[in-house]
C-alpha cells in the first residue's frame, strides 16, 4: 500500500535566475527553521518593510515554485520550510505575505504553518478559521 506523501503541483518553467531565487529563498527556510521560533517571528519581523503586501496570484506562485524546486517542502510535514520560503520569496519580490503558525481548531490536533494574503490561505486547502493562529508575522503599513 502505499500513498502521496508529498504536494502535487503543475511544474512551470523557471529561468535560471529565478531557479536561483527560489533556491536561496528554500535555504534561508531551512537555516531559520533550525531557530527558535521567537527568532524566526523576529527576522520575518525584520523583513516586514514592504510598502505593499504581497498579491494572491505572486503568493501562489511564489508557493508553486518553493514546492516545485524542493521535495522537503512540497512534503505534507514541510510546511514551516515551506511558509518561510515562500514569506522570503514574496519579500524579495518588492511584497510581503503574512506568515501564520497555528493549530487545528477540530480533532485531531495538528500544527500548521502558512502563509495568507488579505487572510485568506495560500494555496493550503484549509478555510479561514479551521486553524486558530498562535502567532504570526503580518504586513504593516508604515
Amino acid at each position: 500500500m502505499s500513498y502521496e506523501v508529498t504536494i502535487s503541483q503543475p511544474k512551470s518553467p523557471m529561468s535560471v535566475l529565478r531557479r536561483i531565487k527560489v533556491r536561496t529563498a528554500i535555504g534561508v527556510a531551512f537555516l531559520l527553521c533550525k531557530l527558535k521560533p521567537r527568532r524566526i517571528i523576529w527576522f520575518l519581523k525584520l523583513l516586514n518593510t514592504s510598502r505593499k503586501p504581497s498579491s494572491l496570484d505572486d503568493a501562489k506562485q511564489a508557493r508553486a515554485q518553493v514546492i516545485a524546486l524542493s521535495v522537503r517542502c512540497a512534503h505534507r510535514e514541510g510546511c514551516v520550510p515551506r511558509s518561510i520560503a515562500v514569506a522570503l520569496l514574496c519579500r524579495a519580490e518588492g511584497g510581503f505575505a503574512d506568515w501564520c503558525v497555528g493549530v487545528r481548531t477540530t480533532a485531531p490536533f495538528g500544527a500548521h504553518a502558512w502563509v495568507e494574503v488579505n487572510g485568506h490561505p495560500v494555496a493550503e486547502g484549509i478555510e479561514p478559521g479551521q486553524f486558530a493562529v498562535l502567532d504570526s508575522v503580518r504586513w504593516k503599513e508604515e
